[in-house]
């Protein structure tokens, strides 16, 4: 049998127990749902997932814009021998990246101008 130790509304702790031989102290705790597991939110009555911690997730694909920006930094000098509007218009899709809907874990990325 599996109980469940729950913490301002948090499961802090997954205990088996032998329910022939349960201690006492362990009665009173509540028995596990199936795939129920620590870091679960219960509300009183149903249990959740929290939700995933994406900032990592951002940073990352945010040091990816600021290296693709970076790169592309030369077309916009007064004498850069390409079209400077499609690549103002690439470089301004790139700093939109993290105002995308699905931001950070469905991103269009722009199509680099040729």
């Amino acid at each position: 049998m599996i109980k469940l130790q729950i913490e301002n509304g948090v499961v802090t702790n997954v205990i088996s127990v032998d329910p022939d031989s349960m201690p006492v102290e362990f009665a009173d705790l509540m028995t596990a749902p199936e795939g129920v597991g620590i870091g679960d939110l219960y509300d009183g009555t149903t249990f959740t997932k929290p939700a995933p911690d994406l900032s990592g997730l951002a940073k990352a694909i945010r040091q990816d814009r600021d290296y693709l920006l970076a790169s592309c930094d030369w077309t916009q000098t007064a004498d850069a021998p390409v079209d400077q509007i499609a690549w103002q218009d690439y470089r301004q899709a790139l700093r939109d990246i993290p105002q995308q809907t699905g931001f950070p874990t469905d991103i269009t990325w722009p199509t680099k101008p040729e």
